[in-house]
């Protein structure tokens, strides 16, 4: 027997808190990742109990998440004859290492099936996550004032790794938390008619990555900031326009200076020399790549002599890149499939206030994943899953809530 609608909203409203605080690393192993995958195992149950008139999944979304796992599989088959005898290595699986492989699968079935309860959970199921969500958007930002109190000297022995910023690692990925939330921190206000209420919230937020120290991480949120109100509020034409060229222009000068915006990447494992590197690799394992999650020992194999330091490139700072690298041909063929997707709901609608929100934060981390691998860690992941599920599942006109009703219309 299924459980009711609310008794799921709340697991899954609760299992975005727990990833927003135990999913803020990348590395492998960690154990606050397996526990949120135990946490996970219960989606895997519901998806089977579901009820048959839960809404559909439009879009081909279902089968993307199938390509994935199929990917996946091939990867981890005896094909590779050929590579292994070329290269003289052991094993004959296409995948370089069918543990990573294993492991990157692993991690993914958590934000698919995510993803595919969220979408079969209705409009008013999804409106009824985004609490959770402010909640652990919110807690992440008091964790991080505390720690600019502190002198980031502050740090919390249950955790596996270094808390950068909030509850994150790694201070860029805690800034792509705060990219997301700040479309849905207008739309909310704006929903309520109270549109200056947003103005002390992002102020807040672009204090406080201040505080967290990632100078690109301010000129994003600005531009973040720029382009949500452009999108969710009503304006002319021409400030639309102003707003969009505006920030055209900062993406350009950011994307021109990224490692001038982060000091500490530079040199042999600066992101320039990451691209240059990653792109040197991938024609080497076309067209079925080198296997997912294998960048770490793949990337080394291409490095010169003058690039090889006591530290090494866990990712590639460019997802596109390392996604191409690991997974080959199949892998573009679904992210050309996914952009073509967001591109189609785009275009023919119906797209209400909501939905643009969710879009815009599904945008800023994409761009972010130009230069960096937010996606990498379980917290933004959950984030992008509830993202995509607002923006393709099917919108019955009869059961949108009277808010959004009124904002479609605006």
């Amino acid at each position: 027997m299924a459980p009711s609608s609310s008794a799921r909203i709340y697991y899954l409203g609760v299992f975005i808190l727990a990833c927003l605080m135990l999913g803020g690393g990348t590395e492998k192993g960690l154990p606050t990742l397996f526990i949120l995958q135990l946490l996970a195992l219960p989606m895997l149950v519901l998806l089977v109990i579901d009820s048959p008139d839960a809404p559909r999944l439009p879009y081909g979304a279902s089968w993307l998440l199938v390509g994935v796992c199929a990917i996946a599989a091939i990867q981890l088959m005896p094909l590779g004859w050929g590579r292994a005898a070329a290269e003289g290595l052991q094993g004959l699986a296409l995948s370089l290492d069918m543990g990573r492989t294993l492991d990157t699968l692993a991690f993914f079935i958590v934000p698919a099936s995510f993803f595919l309860l969220v979408a079969r959970s209705g409009v008013n199921g999804q409106n009824r996550l985004l609490p959770f969500f402010f909640l652990g958007v919110l807690i992440n930002l008091v964790l991080a004032l505390v720690q600019f109190a502190a002198s980031r000297g502050l740090q919390l022995g249950l955790f596996p790794y270094n808390l950068g910023a909030g509850f994150f690692a790694n201070q860029n990925h805690f800034s792509s938390l705060l990219y997301a939330a700040i479309p849905f921190v207008v739309y909310q206000v704006w929903a309520i008619d109270r549109l200056w209420m947003s103005l002390p919230v992002v102020a807040l937020i672009i204090f406080v990555e201040f505080a967290a120290g990632s100078m690109a991480g301010i000129l994003i949120s600005v531009g973040c900031v720029m382009i949500s109100y452009a999108v969710l509020v009503p304006m002319g034409i021409l400030p639309r326009i102003a707003i969009f060229a505006s920030t055209i222009v900062g993406a350009i000068f950011i994307g021109l200076n990224i490692e001038a915006l982060d000091p500490g990447m530079g040199g042999a494992l600066g992101r320039s020399t990451f691209l240059t590197t990653t792109l040197s690799a991938i024609p080497s394992f076309l067209p079925w790549g080198s296997g997912l999650g294998t960048f770490p020992i793949t990337y080394p194999q291409f490095e010169q002599s003058g690039q090889i330091f006591g530290s090494f490139a866990n990712h590639a700072h460019n997802e596109y890149l390392e996604l191409l690298l690991e997974g080959g041909l199949p892998v573009l063929a679904l992210l050309l499939a996914y952009g073509a997707m967001l591109f189609s709901r785009l275009r023919n609608g119906p797209i209400d206030s909501f939905t643009r929100a969710a879009l815009c934060a599904i945008g800023f981390i994409l761009i972010h994943s130009l230069v960096d691998y937010p996606l990498r860690t379980m917290g933004i992941a959950i984030c992008f899953a509830y993202f995509n599920a607002i923006v393709f599942s099917v919108v019955d006109p009869a059961a949108v809530p009277l808010r959004r009703r009124r904002l479609r219309s605006a």
